[in-house]
């Protein structure tokens, strides 16, 4: 290696551990070194290396026809300045994968720098957020990363985990620290709530035990190992059903013919709509009068009061009475404890929100969602009723354009051009369709689409006897991250999407630690 090539590679190196470290705390800085890394790779020269990788590398080729599929349908939008506008912001999907993929292999001691400073940053991130959690009141979820999106950076939790795991298996005299590092990672994903992250583990566990079970020539051992993790699949299924089924099961107030009148004598109201919270019907048994008259005897807070959340105490109050299962009346209200009176005035709605372990809040909080959507259709802080309508109205647009598309850079305006018509509540909300594959059939239409899943498709089938472990499971997390976000269409998505690139990718000489296994 020459004198000058040397400074270039040692530039690439740095700017790749910068870039690493940007993905969950910079957009700016991310989008300076993708530019920077260009620069380098341009005056490090060495064109005939470059050109013969470029020929070669199937996955090159893959993410060099998504940007040529970007840029050729331009031709088919309406707002040209548009369309030129989302190809400017997918240029880091054609320049990081063509550096990295044209530039050699990172050797072991570079990989290791890079993996150091993605792993560091994740580690740092984790406790800022862990420090505004605590020292933060009535924090939302969302909120607790705060650099990047806390589904973005649950992904990267995901990406952490999985190569933790295969640094580990080279080095067990540190088992204590690896098990302690991972389960602290489960535990910032359970406190930032990422559903997606927690089904993509699920399927990861899957992956990575077929894989040893496979690999596994002792017999008794592959036996013990089946059966193992047989017990802990059916452990975990079970839990969660557990958990959702005490979401459902009648409270005896339910069980019991529905009472007319309150201890006082006052009428109550039952909705009977089917609203189901903590196995009770949310809008059943309220009396309206004594709730004003006993409310003020316990609390100063008046219920017309937003709480942190933006809801009333009154509406709050409902819904906490019934996960209690308790009667929405002064005999409810009498029954609450200090604590629960606070946790009402600060805007919990259910006191499995304080009582709960995290997988229960974020089981019950979904559930909840569902209820919602499913009886009232109301999508107000709910997730997953709004992907649902949100997939459904890209999914009818599609058929308006099947195709060819509305053409790169229209796929919001489009949407919300139909969310217009039919009156959608979130017509005048930013929301774009939450699934990267539906938004590649509205704006590629069914042509564009086939393109782009075809080359990545040539290019898995072309590395498949050659593919690691840990290159697998990165595969699967962003194949998964593509079902329920736009994971293509914001820059810290193409980031995570790309620049792990560089340290998952082959080394001729040597491998990823733990990697040399290879899925056939």
């Amino acid at each position: 290696m020459s004198k000058r090539s040397g400074i270039h590679r040692r530039i690439y190196v740095a700017l790749l551990c910068v870039t690493e470290a940007s993905m969950t705390t910079s957009t700016f800085l991310g989008n300076l070194c993708w530019f920077l890394l260009l620069v380098n790779w341009v005056a490090e020269w060495q064109w005939s290396d470059k050109i013969r990788q470029l020929k070669e590398n199937t996955l090159l080729h893959a993410f060099l026809t998504l940007f040529a599929v970007q840029l050729l349908w331009v031709m088919m939008g309406g707002d040209w300045l548009k369309s030129l506008f989302a190809v400017q912001k997918a240029l880091p999907l054609l320049v990081l994968p063509l550096v990295v993929l044209t530039s050699p292999p990172l050797e072991q001691r570079e990989r290791h720098l890079v993996i150091a400073a993605f792993l560091a940053t994740i580690a740092v991130v984790s406790i800022i957020g862990i420090v505004r959690w605590i020292t933060i009141d009535n924090l939302p979820y969302r909120a607790i990363v705060p650099y990047v999106s806390n589904i973005r950076f649950a992904l990267n939790i995901v990406v952490a985990i999985c190569l933790i795991v295969s640094l580990a298996t080279r080095h067990w005299q540190n088992l204590i620290v690896v098990i302690l590092s991972i389960a602290a990672l489960i535990g910032m994903l359970l406190l930032i709530r990422s559903y997606t992250a927690f089904v993509v583990l699920a399927i990861l566990s899957l992956l990575y035990a077929a894989h040893h079970i496979a690999h596994c020539k002792h017999t008794t051992t592959k036996t013990v190992l089946t059966v193992s993790y047989f017990i802990a699949i059916l452990a975990a299924a079970g839990y969660i059903y557990h958990i959702g089924n005490n979401y459902y099961t009648p409270t005896p107030l339910e069980q019991a013919p529905l009472q007319t009148t309150t201890a006082g004598g006052h009428p109550y109201t039952h909705a009977c709509d089917g609203m189901i919270e903590n196995g009770g019907q949310v809008n059943n048994y309220i009396c309206q009068a004594e709730i004003y008259t006993t409310w003020p005897m316990v609390s100063n807070t008046p219920l017309d009061t937003l709480t942190p959340n933006g809801y009333s105490v009154y509406p709050t109050l409902i819904r906490y009475l019934g996960s209690r299962g308790l009667t929405k009346d002064s005999v409810g209200i009498m029954a609450l404890s200090p604590l629960d009176i606070k946790a009402v005035e600060d805007g919990y709605a259910n006191h499995i929100f304080i009582d709960g372990t995290p997988l229960q809040k974020m089981v019950y909080s979904l559930l909840y969602e569902y209820e919602k959507y499913r009886v009232m259709q109301d999508l107000s802080n709910s997730s997953m009723g709004e992907r649902l309508l949100l997939w459904d109205n890209a999914w009818h647009v599609f058929t308006e354009h099947p195709l060819l598309g509305v053409g790169t850079g229209n796929v919001y305006d489009a949407c919300h051009a139909r969310l217009d018509a039919i009156q959608s509540p979130l017509a005048q909300s930013d929301k774009n369709t939450h699934n990267q594959y539906l938004s590649f059939l509205v704006a590629f239409g069914l042509l564009g689409f086939l393109l782009i899943a075809i080359a990545f498709a040539r290019s898995a089938w072309h590395n498949r006897h050659t593919m690691t472990l840990l290159q697998t499971a990165f595969a699967v997390i962003i194949i998964i991250s593509c079902l329920d976000d736009d994971t293509l269409n914001v820059f810290s998505g193409i980031m995570l999407t790309t620049t792990p690139i560089a340290f998952l990718r082959n080394n001729k000489k040597q491998d990823i630690p733990q990697c040399t296994n290879t899925i056939r």
